[in-house]
């Protein structure tokens, strides 16, 4: 469930960056880039998008996991999310109705990460697979609990 906050928390690590969150924001997953220790690090990220309404995650590392709460797989729309500063993209699932915010909320962490350099590695999906065919990625709503899931996908075979 909290996958993606532990994908960012790695992207922040080897980019060297920090994510922070103004107090009043609601509802997303990503960074735009800002310093204002005068240094001129351009690797620390804000996880402020440009609607300062949406909140991309709930402290320094962690995706908003609400947006991916669901009670059907119909619930749950594919999206795909910037892992790292070198392009790497994963196919995750949000609920249909924070689609918007997490647009949001990818762009700013897009817009926010420094340029590596590096090769990007191969797409891959919530259950690690590399995707190969974007076609064959699925969203399933799982992990459920007392009343809800979670949005996750994976590559079907």
């Amino acid at each position: 469930m909290r996958r993606l906050g532990w994908v960012l928390a790695a992207v922040l690590a080897a980019c060297g960056g920090a994510t922070e969150v103004g107090p009043a924001q609601t509802g997303g997953a990503g960074g735009s880039a800002g310093s204002d220790s005068g240094t001129g690090d351009a690797s620390t990220q804000d996880a402020t998008p440009a609607d300062a309404s949406v909140q991309c995650v709930a402290d320094s590392s962690t995706f908003i996991w609400e947006m991916q709460i669901c009670h059907s797989a119909s619930d749950c729309q594919i999206v795909q999310h910037m892992t790292n500063c070198c392009g790497t993209m994963q196919y995750i699932a949000v609920a249909s109705e924070f689609v918007a915010d997490y647009a949001k909320c990818e762009q700013a962490w897009v817009d926010g990460l420094p340029a590596c350099g590096c090769m990007s590695g191969p797409p891959t999906a919530d259950d690690g697979q590399e995707v190969k065919d974007p076609k064959k990625v699925i969203a399933e709503c799982t992990n459920w609990t007392m009343s809800s899931g979670v949005c996750r996908t994976k590559v079907a075979q």
